[in-house]
């Protein structure tokens, strides 16, 4: 349960620094980053 709650927790930072960065291309979903983050597939490099 704890990991399920830091890896939600680093999920909603990342979407926030994404926010304040200024986006290559700007989408109209709400999280943009989703696809990227998946993509990249980096959630054990983030730490």
């Amino acid at each position: 349960m704890k990991k399920l709650f830091s890896s939600v927790l680093m999920l909603v930072v990342l979407t926030a620094c994404a926010s304040h960065t200024p986006a290559p291309k700007p989408t109209g979903k709400p999280f943009p980053i989703n696809q990227d983050y998946k993509v990249k597939g980096a959630e054990r490099h983030v730490l």
